[in-house]
């Protein structure tokens, strides 16, 4: 059994589960969902693939997913994104406090007014804390 697998079944997630969560992550480094299929795109174009379109990046890693990455479009990610083959299949966000990943959950789940609104009470309670 690959130990990244293992791993992921160890914390009750399957495989699909962590590469989602894995690319939505590396989605919101590059800034959107746009963002990650234009550097992905970049990549494609480089090794001679067809480019991805916003609405198979949208059924991969969108709020309601309605397909998983698979090895060949999860090595395109990696490869993509300068990570090493499996990268993917590990849950990189372990070590995230349990606050900060259910704050980042619900701000994913959320339409664009709910977004606006905790990112409105996380700065009032910012400016709070900080005098």
């Amino acid at each position: 059994m690959d130990i990244h697998k293992g791993f992921a079944k160890i914390r009750n997630m399957n495989v699909k589960e962590v590469r989602r969560r894995n690319a939505q992550d590396l989605a919101d480094s590059v800034g959107d969902h746009v963002a990650f299929r234009d550097h992905i795109n970049r990549y494609r174009k480089r090794t001679g693939k067809d480019p991805l379109s916003q609405q198979y990046i949208s059924a991969i890693i969108g709020k309601t997913p309605t397909k998983g990455i698979g090895h060949n479009m999860g090595n395109d990610i990696e490869a993509a994104f300068d990570k090493e083959d499996g990268w993917l299949d590990f849950p990189h966000w372990q070590n995230q406090d349990d606050t900060e990943a259910k704050l980042l959950e619900l701000f994913r789940q959320s339409d664009e007014r709910g977004k606006a609104a905790i990112l409105n009470i996380a700065e009032q309670e910012a400016l709070h804390s900080s005098v």
